[in-house]
């Protein structure tokens, strides 16, 4: 039996790992570093649906997968997709913030003592390094359920916020879903619980996983397949796929 759901992303896609575990949701995970994502190791392809290039292990690990569910093609294998790519603010959040460079959304009419960015480069700085991502997330999501789920609001950074938007966007834009856990996680002081973060206080813990899991379970943003119905039954006989 094929599993629920398939997950694709960086180190943050291990807590969504985690967390379809202990709610006992199959899945099965292919993650790689935010420097390999960064650096353009993984990128679109027409017929596998995604190619690692450059890197032995990582080429042999997609392979396995692509055997273990059957298919040649990822982004049609018929199985919901959970992603945490297109993001990696580690990667791009500390270049925009040398010599103290701020983002602004309108430019100020009177200059401050901050050096300004404006909304513009932002733009064009996040299609620089991320439109291989983007065109991932389109060929997913004309191929599968595609949610992709944003970094959990912990990275404290200046103009962290200007740059998460932006990724944001463009995802949505690209055609998938995206579940943002600042809707959810942050405290009264704008802030994520400790006790869900691991020590580096970066990323989201097995705990955190499951609270996200089970969120997109209950409001029906995650399209698992329904397992009660006839033993034929496929990824597409789960529940209708809700948009945000």
């Amino acid at each position: 039996m094929k599993p629920d759901v398939l997950i694709i992303g960086d180190s943050h896609s291990d807590a969504l790992k985690q967390g379809c575990d202990a709610l006992g949701i199959s899945s099965i995970h292919m993650t790689f570093s935010g420097r390999n994502w960064h650096e353009g190791v993984i990128i679109p392809h027409r017929k596998h649906g995604i190619w690692i290039k450059g890197r032995r292990w990582a080429q042999n690990k997609f392979s396995e997968l692509k055997e273990t569910l059957g298919v040649d093609n990822l982004a049609s294998s018929g199985l919901p997709v959970l992603g945490s790519f297109g993001f990696h603010l580690g990667r791009m959040v500390p270049p925009l913030c040398w010599n103290d460079h701020v983002v602004f959304a309108e430019m100020p009419a009177e200059p401050g003592p901050e050096l300004s960015v404006s909304q513009g480069f932002v733009e064009d700085y996040v299609a620089h390094y991320r439109s291989p991502h983007f065109s991932l997330v389109r060929r997913f999501a004309r191929g599968s359920d595609l949610l992709i789920v944003a970094p959990p609001p912990a990275f404290d950074r200046l103009n962290v916020a200007a740059r998460r938007r932006e990724g944001a966007r463009r995802i949505v834009e690209n055609g998938a879903q995206l579940y943002d856990p600042e809707e959810d996680f942050l405290d009264a002081e704008g802030r994520m619980p400790a006790d869900l973060l691991e020590a580096d206080a970066v990323h989201g813990n097995a705990a955190y996983g499951r609270k996200v899991v089970e969120i997109l379970v209950d409001r029906e943003l995650l399209n698992l397949p329904d397992r009660s119905g006839p033993a034929d039954a496929g990824p597409s006989a789960g529940k209708k796929k809700a948009r945000p």
